[in-house]
């Protein structure tokens, strides 16, 4: 599989740089009236819907061109990367930076902030930069650490909207947003990263709350696990809870050139419910403990939907 969810080419005196400092704090972004999900089979499918793909029995990749079979968490990520990859690096060699830059399709974009070997604090402006495939609009400020050309850590937030449209999908990330990685190693292709992101991908809202995840691309699989926050489903009047008592280090889902092949992840929902998603060979089963007894009354191997 390529490994398209490597973190960045985008150079600042050595420093591979992406993300912003600071960040909208995650509570803000999202409706206070929101209830924990039921413990169903319907809640199931729009966590597998989001975090393996729409088509749960189906080859699908994690980073699927369709837009409806995509593992969302690390959509944005990707999605937020491809922005920063498309900034020309030569832009950023000092401090004290006040660039402008043009886009190779059309639009425009801007640079301005500092950098140095250890460190790039700067703001990225897009003007509908059409970068030939995918167009974006917005700003991000973006803070990064690094010791010379080995890279540690990366925030970035969203003070306004931003927007990503491409032919199969159009993702707005909304103001206060925010995405913070770091625990790189040396080759960036394992890491973790923590989002604050509410998001509209097509016509559906999405929202992910102090969500933190493990992802390993350094082998043929794309390897991750979640290790804590929220997923908002059904337009975000809902939500479920990753349940941090259950150690998915241990099971973590791995994503093939063929789709998603094993994995187990366990949320929480309403009344401290359980539903666990299973994979196994391709198979994504939904299994439900609605009275939270530690036993699942109810077991539904998914069909592709």
């Amino acid at each position: 599989m390529k490994k398209t969810i490597i973190m960045s080419t985008f150079v600042v005196m050595g420093i591979a740089i992406s993300g912003c400092g600071g960040g909208g704090e995650g509570g803000a972004l999202f409706n206070s009236d929101a209830k924990p999900a039921p413990a169903n089979v319907d809640t199931g499918k729009e966590v597998v819907k989001d975090i393996v793909g729409n088509q749960a029995q189906s080859k699908i990749s994690p980073l699927s061109t369709e837009a409806d079979t995509v593992n969302k968490p690390l959509l944005l990520v990707d999605s937020i990367r491809n922005a920063l990859d498309s900034i020309p690096e030569k832009k950023v060699r000092s401090n004290n930076v006040n660039q402008a830059f043009e886009c190779p399709y059309g639009g425009s974009g801007n640079i301005k902030g500092n950098g140095s070997d250890t460190r790039a604090n700067m703001t990225v402006t897009y003007n509908n930069c059409d970068m030939g495939g995918i167009t974006f609009d917005g700003k991000m400020h973006v803070d990064a650490t690094a010791n010379y050309d080995t890279l540690e850590s990366m925030k970035i937030s969203f003070p306004s909207d931003f927007t990503m449209l491409n032919s199969v999908q159009s993702i707005t990330i909304y103001k206060n947003s925010s995405l913070n990685m770091d625990n790189y190693n040396d080759d960036e292709e394992s890491f973790d990263f923590t989002q604050n992101i509410k998001s509209k991908i097509n016509d559906e809202l999405y929202g992910l709350e102090n969500s933190k995840w493990h992802v390993d691309s350094s082998g043929y699989a794309v390897k991750m696990y979640q290790l804590s926050g929220k997923e908002y489903i059904k337009n975000l009047e809902s939500y479920v809870t990753y349940d941090e008592t259950y150690d998915m280090s241990k099971t973590p889902f791995v994503f093939g050139s063929y789709g998603i092949s094993s994995g187990v992840a366990r949320y929480i929902t309403e009344n401290n419910g359980k539903i666990m998603i299973s994979a196994e060979q391709g198979d994504v089963k939904v299994l439900i403990d609605a009275d939270s007894d530690g036993m699942y009354e109810k077991e539904e191997t998914l069909e592709a939907f």
